[in-house]
């Protein structure tokens, strides 16, 4: 083993370090030595089948050093049995970086606050994420979560339409939806199953299928690009080629589908619609045993590129990071989805595509459905998103350092209300928020008027609940679940939102010092498994 800086991509004339090529794969990881150790090794024999040459980035976030040696002797192993290019971010590298970043002129709070979970919130995969960005600056990269396997699967009843190209812009506003899904702007067709073994029989895996390819057909494109005359297109071409404001849109983050774990909650299935809402419901029995396991297969229908960042689910993320992306709110629960809501807020230019494939997302431990599992949970992350929607001020089309500091200082005046407005403030969002909840809700009531009443019976439920969530509200779900008092937890809320803040108007300094010290060869060091 031996500590390096990881250098970004590559320059040397080899395809595969080309910047169009993906050269990064990052894994995500905390106390989850054991899936480390059966996913990694499945991203590498991927790429090997293919003849790429990729870097693996393992950024994980243990407290316990005989955790982060548990996984320095499992990376070792892995190193040696495939010679893969392994490299290692932990606790100690990622604040050996703080202080070097710090050292530079930068703010150490927010530097702490962006790499390290200095006052244990938990939930730090953020955190993580923002260590792989800027480990890995210049390069194309995928960050995949330590519950994943790279095994690339299509479902045999879902007609392939893989040369077609669904484009759905939705720029100029999003509803605002506090407590449940904002039902998608496009086909994310979803099969309900009892078990995980089931789920995997019913799919059709693709072991010869190129992963990072797959991500290469759209991400870092631009529009303008991938329409062509090769794909049988939904939209306007000629129409697209005129509009200057679609020309100039990149596709900065990619996602495909997943086969196992959904990811989230149980209720996010009652916002299916068309073919999924109809299999859902085709008997009460497959309803109720849906709602009851967590268990999918779950993909869109065809290529799909927009700038709705609706479904930005963290597990499979392809990201642009040859130029400057925003960072992950660094602690607890959505950050991924909050992330997406930063690129639709303050990168105007940018898109998201989604892939017509699965990968496998499988945790090693079992994950069950709470008997309250219709009940609504309000995270601080999904209020901070609220607070980034409401936002009126104009943003640049092309000037996102600028967007990120308008944002950032605009979460920071909010951040320094006195406490009472700031709870006033709190419940005013939350208001706005479950009203928009229970509005589409009951659009969604009568606009399914022909799916049976026990669904019907289900969105009621929701509906009530919504209701009643006011007046109970104690604070944001993931912090009174942690034992925080009420009162704490809108103190906590108002700190993170002044913290992100900073770290939105800090970031592009951050990154741009990060790439000073890359090429300084005084970069993030990572320790190699070599």
């Amino acid at each position: 083993m031996k500590n390096v800086q990881h250098s970004g991509h590559r320059v040397e004339n080899d395809v595969y370090y080309s910047p169009e090529n993906i050269n990064v794969i990052g894994m995500i990881t905390k106390d989850r030595v054991e899936g480390v150790g059966r996913g990694l090794p499945s991203y590498i024999e991927n790429t090997k089948i293919f003849n790429r040459k990729v870097d693996f980035i393992v950024v994980d976030d243990s407290k316990k050093e005989s955790t982060r040696n548990e996984y320095l002797q499992v990376l070792q192993d892995i190193q040696q049995k495939f010679k893969a290019n392994i490299f290692y971010v932990g606790k100690k590298e990622k604040a050996e970086f703080s202080k070097s970043l710090s050292k530079r002129g930068l703010p150490p709070d927010v530097v702490n606050f962006s790499l390290l979970d200095a006052e244990e919130y938990g939930r730090t995969a953020g955190a993580n994420r923002n260590a792989l960005l800027l480990a890995s600056l210049g390069s194309m990269i995928i960050a995949v979560d330590d519950d994943t396997i790279c095994n690339v699967a299509s479902h045999p009843k879902l007609q392939k339409k893989y040369k077609n190209l669904n484009l759905v812009t939705e720029r100029e506003s999003l509803g605002i939806n506090l407590c449940t899904d904002r039902e998608m702007p496009f086909d994310l067709e979803t099969w309900n199953y009892p078990d995980r073994d089931t789920a995997f029989r019913a799919v059709t895996f693709h072991p010869d299928q190129d992963f990072l390819g797959l991500h290469e057909q759209i991400l870092g494109k631009k529009i303008e690009d991938i329409i062509s005359p090769n794909f049988e297109q939904t939209v306007d071409i000629n129409g697209l080629r005129k509009n200057k404001k679609y020309n100039n849109g990149k596709i900065l983050a990619t996602f495909n589908g997943l086969v196992g774990d959904c990811g989230r909650g149980t209720n996010s299935f009652l916002f299916l619609k068309e073919n999924s809402l109809r299999r859902l419901t085709q008997t009460e029995k497959h309803y109720t045993m849906a709602l009851n396991s967590r268990e999918v297969a779950q993909m869109v229908t065809t290529k799909t590129v927009t700038n709705n960042p609706t479904y930005s689910m963290g597990g499979f993320l392809g990201l642009d990071n040859r130029k400057l992306l925003p960072p992950f709110m660094p602690v607890l629960l959505a950050q991924d989805h909050l992330f997406g809501h930063t690129v639709w807020k303050c990168f105007k230019n940018g898109y998201f595509g989604h892939l017509p494939f699965m990968g496998v997302h499988s945790p090693l431990e079992m994950r069950q459905v709470t008997k309250e599992k219709l009940k609504p949970k309000i995270f601080t992350n999904l209020i901070l998103l609220i607070i980034i929607l409401q936002f009126k001020s104009d943003l640049e089309d092309s000037d996102e350092i600028q967007n990120l500091r308008l944002v950032g200082n605009y979460l920071k005046s909010i951040g320094s209300l006195k406490l009472s407005a700031f709870k006033e403030l709190i419940k005013m969002s939350i208001c706005e928020g479950i009203s928009s909840d229970i509005g589409s809700l009951e659009k969604r009531i009568s606009n399914n008027s022909q799916v049976p009443n026990f669904w019907k019976k289900d969105i009621k439920k929701l509906i009530n609940l919504l209701r009643k969530t006011l007046p109970n509200f104690k604070g944001p779900y993931d912090l009174i679940n942690q034992g925080y008092t009420t009162n704490d937890t809108y103190k906590i809320t108002q700190c993170l939102i002044f913290k992100f803040g900073e770290l939105l108007d800090w970031w592009p300094e951050i990154v741009e010092a990060t790439r000073d010290m890359q090429w300084a060869k005084d970069g993030l060091t990572l320790t190699n498994l070599k």
